[in-house]
């Protein structure tokens, strides 16, 4: 059997999963994966069981919409390799503290499960149960901007003399998609023409109805407007305006980061014990690594000179603080020397061999 030479971080979407919890706290997730078809009347599929230092496999045999039965892995190709690495109870050792797994919510807590066991802990959507009605008027308000433009075609008024008839037996139809469909019931002495006639086209009113009802879904979904480009301004902005103008996606952000920092940390530390235990990789951990996510606003340097001119302005920040805040990415030594240099000027004193050049001698008369 194949294997890496490491081991490695997949991703799993959450309808392939099925999460155990205990005391609010995830003990077992069970992979469900769908295995290439070998009989169209049968489904296969692999279910894969991370607990606590340990992996059990399962193959099991069933049709569309249940799980069968327990098969032997050598029953479908792409599990016969299995057998080469499980013990006698269908599987393996991984070595790590915890589960090498994990299971992160997109957003807590899940307002309609919270009295129901443990879907309380699945996490929930963007998009609730409440936004529904919304989002149902949100296509009808579309369906009647479709009905509009098609009721709106140009039409022409004209003597029922001048239209063609139809055959025998086949009277007078209506079709919509043709120009000239309606008459008038009069003779060719009554001078009638053919009138245009143009109904008034509603776009306007429908788009603001749509405009007015996608940014309540937003609101509701704690979505700043200006994220999906309905910002109304095209000059350039500092990072705190940024700020203010996409709170409600900045605060969505720092919350669903949370469960990242939390489940990532975790899995650092059962990665590296997978990779001690079965690769022989050496490497450990004392403790837990804290996961540092970018902010998707940054600051100008425009934003940090102001911040620094305040808490220097309250003496609330050190002259080492400032040069952290402001260049994070210097090394250590130069962050030292930055220090040292503005140390040495604002305490007046005269770096001499690097501030002044050598006098040049007098002239021996």
């Amino acid at each position: 059997m194949d294997t890496a030479d490491q081991p490695w971080v997949d991703f799993v979407d959450a309808d392939s999963i099925i999460p155990e919890y205990s005391y609010g706290r995830v003990k077992a997730i069970t992979f469900v994966e769908e295995l290439e078809v070998i009989d169209k009347n049968h489904v296969h599929r692999l279910l894969s069981r991370y607990s606590k230092g340990r992996i059990d496999y399962g193959l099991y045999k069933g049709k569309d919409d249940n799980l069968g039965v327990a098969v032997p892995f050598e029953e479908h190709p792409a599990t016969q390799s299995i057998t080469t690495i499980v013990d006698a109870d269908s599987g393996v050792l991984t070595g790590a503290p915890g589960i090498a797994a994990g299971y992160i919510p997109n957003a807590m807590p899940v307002v309609g499960f919270r009295k129901s066991g443990i879907l309380k802990n699945y996490g929930r959507p963007d998009i609730s149960t409440d936004l529904w009605p919304l989002l149902d008027f949100l296509d009808e308000t579309w369906t009647n901007l479709r009905r509009e433009m098609r009721l709106s075609k140009a039409k022409v008024l004209v003597p029922e003399y001048l239209l063609d008839n139809g055959k025998f037996g086949e009277g007078m139809s209506y079709d919509h998609d043709r120009e000239t469909y309606s008459t008038v019931n009069a003779p060719p002495s009554a001078g009638v023409k053919p009138e245009m006639f143009q109904p008034d086209i509603r776009v306007d009113k429908l788009l603001q109805v749509a405009e007015a009802t996608s940014l309540e879904i937003l609101r509701r979904a704690n979505y700043s407007p200006s994220t999906f480009g309905w910002d109304g301004k095209s000059t350039q902005m500092t990072a705190r305006e940024i700020d203010d103008r996409y709170q409600a996606t900045l605060q969505t952000w720092r919350a669903k980061s949370r469960y990242w920092k939390a489940g990532m940390s975790e899995m650092a530390v059962d990665l590296l014990a997978v990779d001690n235990y079965i690769f022989k990789g050496g490497a450990t951990l004392q403790e837990p690594p804290v996961i540092e996510f970018t902010a998707p606003v940054q600051e100008t340097m425009k934003d940090k000179a102001q911040t620094l001119q305040a808490l220097d302005g309250a003496r609330a920040i050190s002259t080492e603080t400032k040069v952290d805040y402001l260049w994070p990415e210097w090394p250590d030594a130069q962050r030292e020397q930055e220090v040292e240099r503005i140390n040495l000027q604002n305490s007046g004193a005269m770096d001499y061999m690097g501030a002044l050049g050598l006098d040049e001698p007098l002239e021996q008369e």
